[in-house]
């Protein structure tokens, strides 16, 4: 076996000037030479400590640095031997980031699985009853609705003109500015207000655009088993849908084929539902180039990135995309409450003008009412304060949940802990 290579990363600059912190510029700079092809697969990467030494950083800032960028797998601990670059990045998945010239994809299958048929079994409505182990069901007693009052009063006490007319098409602008620099800060999505789109629900994010893509046909790729609301949303809007099972790591791309119709994945590579287990890098640049190569669009749903227990939320895959071929999608019922019925997309360039045809034949609109408060609530820092209280306490329910399994179940099943979400 080949003795590993050392990294020296001596290119590294880090600028205490700068407001993002040391430890995540030296990750964002880590990554980027992984992805680049600077650093290899299984090239040994500096000590924790030799590396501040070179820095002249704090250890601190080099440690978190490397368990941010082993918690989202670029790089792999070995016990007595140091840190290296991961061996599942494979050389000719390196380059995703090159703009594809292809644009032909194929027609798969349409015949519905077992899995997605099954889901189709949970459309009751079970109102306003929590069942045991719900992984939708967030605890909305440690929401911060005093805060969340002022703001919605501020609002309507005397409410602007524009607010009482039905608004822009795209939604309010502090809204849509205040999820774009949100995304940016904690997702690593580069995008702007122009790109971000306020719709009533995931539901409705999912029908707009495969309205909007698939109009004249073609078909959507979805996870088997996946998330229920998706496949329902689809199936009422008559769209041909392939399920794809998935495996231990997530959504499998489908093969290529050289039929010229429309192809759509609708993924959940942070969390993926309901089985829990997080798309690791080589599969999302697989992913990718699937896209690229094949000219299809790739809706990411960001379910449960919010809630992540070992370093910051693993980065979206949109943050990857460098031929905008990805559509973001999130909504805020996991992290606020149901009812507030709002979430958003975020698009490509080239689909702002078709999406917006789109939104004007159907007349839809997310209401007002809540939007510019939400604006105000994610600018001031709130929400983000929120989601951190709240990953605090669910982090330490999962270890009593954990424990009280160990205890009273060892050797009945196996547990096995998450490092994110609510599974």
């Amino acid at each position: 076996m080949p003795t590993a290579r050392r990294a020296t990363l001596a290119s590294v600059a880090l600028d205490p000037a700068q407001d993002t912190p040391l430890y995540l510029q030296l990750f964002e700079e880590v990554r980027d030479q992984i992805l680049d092809g600077r650093l290899k697969p299984r090239q040994r990467l500096p000590s924790t400590r030799a590396l501040a030494d070179d820095l002249e950083v704090s250890r601190t800032t080099t440690l978190s640095a490397y368990e941010q960028l082993m918690s989202e797998g670029y790089i792999e601990g070995r016990t007595g031997s140091g840190a290296f670059v991961a061996a599942i990045l494979p050389e000719d998945l390196l380059l995703v980031r090159l703009p594809s010239a292809g644009d032909q994809s194929e027609t798969p299958n349409r015949a519905a699985t077992a899995g997605a048929g099954a889901s189709r079994t949970q459309r009751k409505d079970r109102g306003v009853d929590v069942r045991p182990f719900d992984t939708s069901a967030q605890d909305a007693r440690l929401f911060p609705f005093a805060e969340w009052s002022r703001l919605l009063g501020k609002t309507w006490r005397a409410p602007k003109p524009e607010l009482l007319h039905y608004g822009e098409l795209f939604g309010y602008p502090l809204l849509r500015r205040a999820i774009a620099e949100h995304l940016s800060e904690l997702r690593g999505v580069d995008c702007a207000e122009q790109q971000v789109v306020i719709t009533a629900s995931a539901a409705q994010s999912i029908a707009v655009i495969a309205r909007t893509l698939l109009g004249a046909g073609g078909t959507i790729h979805i996870e088997d088993p996946g998330y229920p609301t998706t496949y329902r949303a689809l199936e009422d809007l008559g769209a041909a849908v392939s399920p794809i099972a998935v495996d231990a790591q997530g959504f499998v791309p489908p093969g290529i084929a050289a039929r010229p119709a429309p192809q759509v994945a609708v993924v959940t590579p942070s969390r993926q539902y309901p089985l829990g287990m997080t798309m690791p890098l080589a599969r999302r640049l697989e992913l990718l180039k699937w896209a690229e190569d094949t000219g299809a669009w790739v809706i990411e749903d960001d379910y449960d990135s919010e809630y992540r227990y070992v370093g910051r939320p693993l980065s979206a895959l949109m943050s990857l995309d460098r031929s905008e071929q990805v559509i973001y999608l999130g909504s805020f019922s996991k992290t606020m409450f149901k009812s507030l019925r709002l979430g958003f997309l975020i698009l490509p360039h080239a689909l702002i003008g078709p999406v917006e045809d789109t939104l004007q034949a159907l007349g839809a609109r997310a209401s007002l009412i809540a939007q510019p408060a939400l604006g105000e609530f994610i600018t001031s820092g709130q929400f983000a304060a929120h989601i951190r209280r709240m990953r605090r306490v669910y982090s330490e329910r999962q270890k009593v949940l954990q424990s009280v399994l160990d205890e009273h179940f060892g050797g009945l099943l196996e547990a096995q802990k998450q490092s994110a979400g609510m599974h």
